[in-house]
């Protein structure tokens, strides 16, 4: 079997200062690509590079593998650079490429217990917005099957969109998560004050709509959770326990 070699690039953290936020950006998501790549090179017969919805833009319609790659953030922008010159590098150096692009992740861990679980139940989450953008999905556990399906398989020089198969309004969402911890429902903030405590990029990149579809990797896999409406209730319960 080839070897496999998951890159994972966490996001920088929010800065108010653009100059620094962009340095930033570049060094974590671009110069570690090429750092991890250089290591590599020598070793690995196929890379599944990890990237996210972001590079998608603003799509308006329906996202799949043969969607557009606009980003219309700093972060989505050099996301997909360094996408681009991992494959480049991968067909010099005679190795096998292939892309996952991941919805919102969520398990017991990271941002979504972090963040929102605790927030919520302390009361001190805030919706960015109205909540009625749509955001796309995918329990952790779902990602790791996703993944190693396409090391398994040997699905090269391919992109796979990884998400469940029910995009959902956020607040729908938020909504969920609140019903399965027996808490309220948060209030909202205005766009503009979140993104002045948040950052622009990362509340644009939340805020913007977009759904997906999964029918490709679903044929390479299945979703132990197919929605959130699955996947939310087991993971609080998991938390709880």
């Amino acid at each position: 079997m080839p070897t496999q070699t998951r890159i994972y690039i966490k996001p920088c953290s929010k800065n108010s200062n653009r100059r620094s936020y962009l340095k930033i950006l570049k060094a974590v998501n671009f110069d570690g690509t090429v750092n991890l790549f250089s290591l590599l090179k020598d070793k690995a017969k196929f890379i599944v590079y990890v990237s996210g919805l972001g590079v998608f833009g603003n799509p308006g319609d329906i996202v799949d593998e043969n969607s557009q790659l606009k980003p219309n953030t700093e972060y989505a922008k050099v996301r997909l650079e360094a996408q681009k010159y991992l494959e480049s590098s991968c067909k010099e150096h005679g190795i096998s490429f292939s892309v996952a692009f991941l919805g919102d992740v969520y398990g017991n861990g990271g941002w979504f217990k972090n963040i929102l679980v605790e927030r919520l139940k302390k009361g001190s989450f805030r919706m960015p917005g109205s909540g009625e953008y749509y955001r796309s999905f995918v329990h952790v556990d779902d990602v790791v099957s996703a993944l190693e399906s396409i090391a398994e398989k040997n699905a090269i020089n391919q992109s796979f969109v990884i998400a469940d198969s029910t995009p959902v309004r956020f607040k729908d969402f938020v909504n969920v998560v609140c019903k399965e911890l027996g808490v309220k429902y948060p209030g909202t903030i205005p766009t503009i004050l979140a993104k002045a405590v948040m950052g622009g990029d990362f509340i644009n990149l939340l805020t913007t709509s977009i759904k997906t579809s999964n029918a490709k990797i679903a044929k390479l896999c299945d979703f132990m959770y197919k929605s959130y409406t699955e996947g939310v209730p087991s993971t609080i319960s998991e938390m709880k326990s």
